[in-house]
């Protein structure tokens, strides 16, 4: 397994755990942070604004004082640049630490828990000691009456909410500091379990690579689909008046039939230029037309016109368009460079399997001379260049207790999320070589090199630790519950959009 510690024994050839003492404590931060509040508040800006969304129909306001806008600073103390994304992104997660905030105090409530004032004033007393830890009286008399008020409604609100989180998940302290085995409260990991998810780091498997990249798709192919497709990359010179509505365009083709309009000077009191410039229609190939006019009996009406003839109004996606012939149209010109990115484009836009079939076949060519002559022999054969993987398990979707997979090899890059891959490669047996695979951009082919199982010489480790990662799963899953719970209506988005875009500064 992967990880960032680092062993000084420069023999060792043993792998640590991906996790650190260090990650441990981040994990534990954040996993407890929406229970903090803090006295300080920024107001919300001047602007009165809509609910921000519901929790059982009640509103969710940023507004001085509520806990939204309390949630909200928090987050945003934590950037140090605000975008609009980033700023929405702090709404969100604050939108969500109230809903879980709301949803815990409403759950502690229907329990019957009333938050001894003793156990307030345990923590109180610890704001009114002295540099030496005793408790001040003279502090805290000097402390006004409406603080002291402040202060305990505070820690009562905090005590609701550890109550109901160390009541189910136990004390997160705890599962860092002693592991999970002595925590009195909450689900529990046990010994098997950790075991379990340890061992799935087995097998770990090591593979030779080979990758042929979609982006170098030939523009002999290239001209080669283009020849065989002719009509779609005819080009036509047009020109075009666009309008919102068939009745406006009714109306302008009438004036222009009448008269009383050029059509050119129709295009520029009229036409909104959606599809051009100074009315010249700029998507005109036939590849272009078919797809905006949607129907081929617009484009043969369109494609039919002759040099000076103008059009009824057509529909161009959602609006409306009068198209006049400039010009007789021109079969494509497979020398030019323009012409060729026309048609690479709607390839790879709209058929990206003509591609893809092209690299599967060279990549099975590949493949079969590889199991005959070898696989370094196949590479200076196809000029290809081979890459060799550290041994690494399955981890689909990176789990954090899972050693991560290679890094180093640009064309491997989302192993992690394609299961079609890890399905493929580790069912591969030593020196076995792969069918082709198709990655992202790329096509691969993959040979096992090596194969062996994780040694248990660091379970002591994982098993310390594994209990306060399940923690963090269990704290994950309750907040995802909670937020898409039928009793929750998000309108962040729609809010963030009206209303704060231009107001975030």
């Amino acid at each position: 397994m992967k990880s960032n510690v680092q062993k000084t024994d420069s023999k060792s050839s043993k792998k640590p755990l991906g996790i650190t003492i260090g990650s441990i404590i981040i994990l534990v931060l954040s996993a407890v942070v929406f229970i903090f509040i803090p006295t300080m508040v920024k107001g919300a800006g001047a602007k009165d604004l809509p609910p921000m969304g519901y929790y059982k129909n009640k509103p969710i306001e940023y507004k001085q004082g509520s806990v939204f806008t309390t949630m909200l600073n928090n987050h945003l103390q934590n950037e140090k640049e605000l975008s609009d994304s980033t700023f929405f992104n702090c709404i969100q997660s604050a939108f969500s630490d109230t809903v879980v905030r709301m949803t815990i105090e409403d759950e502690v409530k229907k329990s019957g828990y009333v938050v001894p004032d003793s156990a307030i004033d345990r923590i109180m007393i610890r704001y009114f000691s002295d540099e030496n830890g005793n408790y001040s009286p003279k502090l805290y008399n000097e402390t006004s009456d409406s603080t002291k008020v402040s202060m305990r409604k505070e820690l009562h609100d905090e005590l609701i909410i550890a109550q109901y989180q160390n009541d189910l998940f136990g004390d997160t302290a705890n599962y860092y500091i002693y592991g999970n085995q002595n925590t009195l409260f909450g689900t529990k990991s046990p010994e098997a379990e950790a075991k379990f998810i340890y061992s799935m780091n087995s097998p770990e498997k090591a593979f030779d690579v080979v990758s042929f990249s979609m982006s170098d798709f030939p523009q002999e192919e290239v001209i080669a689909y283009g020849k065989k497709n002719q009509d779609m990359f005819k080009s036509y010179d047009l020109s075009v008046i666009t309008v919102a509505s068939e009745s406006e365009a009714n109306k302008v083709l009438k004036r222009i039939n009448n008269n009383e309009i050029t059509f050119d000077d129709a295009v520029t009191e009229y036409s909104n230029n959606n599809y051009g410039s100074s009315g010249r229609f700029s998507n005109n190939y036939a590849y272009q037309m078919k797809a905006l006019f949607g129907s081929d009996e617009a484009f043969n009406t369109v494609a039919g016109l002759s040099v000076g003839e103008i059009s009824n109004p057509v529909k161009t996606s959602t609006t409306y368009s009068i198209f006049r012939c400039n010009g007789a149209a021109k079969e494509a010109d497979f020398t030019d460079a323009q012409v060729l990115g026309k048609i690479s484009y709607y390839i790879s836009t709209n058929e990206r399997f003509v591609i893809e079939d092209y690299f599967m076949a060279k990549a099975r060519e590949f493949a079969s001379a590889a199991a005959i002559d070898g696989f370094d022999s196949a590479c200076t054969k196809y000029g290809l260049t081979k890459s060799t993987t550290e041994p690494f398990a399955i981890n689909y979707g990176l789990n954090p207790l899972l050693s991560n997979p290679p890094e180093n090899i640009p064309a491997l890059a989302g192993i992690h999320n394609s299961e079609n891959f890890l399905k493929t490669a580790f069912a591969l047996k030593d020196n076995e070589i792969s069918a082709p695979i198709v990655l992202n951009d790329n096509v691969i082919v993959v040979k096992q090199i090596s194969s062996k199982q994780e040694e248990n010489d660091m379970i002591d480790l994982f098993k310390m630790y594994y209990g306060s990662y399940a923690n963090s799963f269990d704290l994950y899953s309750m907040r995802t519950m909670f937020v898409q719970s039928d009793d929750v209506k998000d309108n962040t988005l729609t809010v963030f959009l009206q209303n704060m875009m231009a107001n975030n500064n």
